[in-house]
């Protein structure tokens, strides 16, 4: 049976994978053509409007992790590996991708866009991970 934390995990998961693909092929790319004049407001924009949709499901998805991997005996080793690739996945953004954003804040600089789509592969590929050890699981329950 799909618990409630199960269900809000994945679909969190599955959210975040398609935004991270779209924010690594088109959004970060973007920031290389924007208009360099405004590009603060740019930026700002970005950070505002993505942290509207990014910090609620990256919470959920890191307190259903939380409890599926220290909770729920069924599937532990899935659970424990998704729980290590989610704290992976902030560990990242705070340390990595907020800190090249917050120099963005400050005008543009091309190598600093270069390191944050360079850097967001990694992200790009946790969040892949993840989701591909999701859909293990709804393998294996449904």
């Amino acid at each position: 049976m799909l618990s409630l934390a199960l269900i809000a995990n994945i679909f969190c998961s599955f959210a975040l994978f398609g935004l991270i693909w779209c924010v690594q092929l088109v959004h970060y790319p973007f920031f290389l053509r924007a208009d360099k004049i405004n590009f603060i407001d740019h930026i700002d924009f970005h950070k505002l409007r993505i942290s509207i949709v990014v910090v609620p499901l990256m919470t959920i998805e890191l307190a259903t992790s939380g409890i599926l991997a220290f909770t729920s005996a069924q599937f532990a080793g899935w659970n424990m590996f998704g729980f290590a690739v989610v704290t992976l996945i902030w560990l990242v953004t705070f340390f990595v991708q907020v800190p090249l954003h917050n120099q963005l804040s400050d005008g543009y600089d091309e190598s600093t866009v270069q390191k944050l789509i360079k850097t967001n592969w990694i992200r790009t590929a946790l969040w892949s991970a993840k989701s591909f050890s999701s859909l293990v699981l709804l393998f294996f329950l449904v």
